[in-house]
């Protein structure tokens, strides 16, 4: 009987300590979840001005412009999956295909 008593003590307080670390870190997953929605959100908002102000000075100095899929692909291969056209292309660079895109 005492060790029945015992056991479903354990279980409680497991029970107990699980609930209450869940509980604080589910609060803390979410805001964590928005912050980094937010931070990336702006670093991709300045990684495409900067992008764009990039191709400018290259087209004003004769040089080829700078490819959109590539230069995501090297910033960040899950934003680059995500834009219109690229997806494809990096499913052939991953395969081998070394002139699907430039980098």
């Amino acid at each position: 009987m005492l060790k029945r008593c015992a056991g479903a003590l354990a279980r409680a307080a497991v029970i107990a300590a699980a609930t209450m670390l869940l509980s604080g870190c589910a609060a803390v997953l979410v805001g964590g979840l928005i912050y980094d929605h937010t931070r990336s959100r702006e670093e991709r908002k300045q990684f495409t001005e900067d992008f764009r102000k990039q191709n400018l000075e290259r087209e004003k100095a004769g040089l080829a412009k700078l490819d959109w899929c590539s230069e995501v692909y090297k910033y960040s291969r899950s934003w680059a999956m995500e834009q219109l056209g690229c997806a494809e292309r990096i499913r052939k660079y991953e395969a081998g295909d070394t002139g699907a895109l430039s980098v």
